[in-house]
């Protein structure tokens, strides 16, 4: 028995040698109207940065969110009245813990997009390329202030209606 023999009975369906495997993301068919003003309906066709990307399928699917760009990791404490949990258990409201004295966790990677809904933040959005520890830092960091912060790497494709709806699941 040969591997693709294996394989078939493995699988319990034929499989024709040379045929390429069917695409496992499913296709919407609202993802062209995702991005106004847009054909693309990927990060890889889309004619732009990333960063572009981002902020045209945030403000034409969020309209009544308020989108702010580039948001420096140390001033996230200060954009936010959202109190934040020291690794001894204590909920803080300041910048260092009140039972412990360790500081706020700082964030190592810069905030792409910080949504906010009536002058409150309520999502970090990161545009990155690649896993680094720094990126796993922020994310913990902004779930340790109540912040819900989702990481998108820019080398993968993000579907528009994938990117929206990780969105809307985290606006409930």
């Amino acid at each position: 028995m040969g591997l693709f023999d294996f394989l078939k009975q493995l699988a319990g369906t034929a499989i024709e040698v040379g045929t390429t495997a069917p695409k496992n993301t499913p296709v919407y068919e609202t993802d062209t109207q995702l991005i106004p003003g847009a054909p693309a309906v990927d990060l890889y066709s889309f004619r732009g940065t990333p960063k572009e990307y981002f902020s045209r399928i945030l403000s034409g699917c969020f309209p009544d969110y308020e989108v702010r760009q580039n948001i420096e990791p140390a001033a996230i404490t200060t954009v936010s009245s959202v109190a934040w949990t020291c690794r001894c258990g204590v909920r803080n409201y300041s910048k260092f813990c009140t039972e412990c004295g360790k500081p706020q966790p700082e964030l190592y990677y810069p905030i792409t997009f910080l949504m906010y809904r009536n002058g409150i933040p309520v999502l970090a959005i990161l545009l990155c390329d690649k896993n680094r520890a720094n990126v796993r830092r922020t994310i913990q960091a902004c779930q340790s202030i109540g912040l819900p912060c989702q990481c998108y790497y820019t080398h993968f494709r993000n579907k528009a209606s994938y990117v929206t709806d990780r969105i809307r699941t985290d606006l409930r």
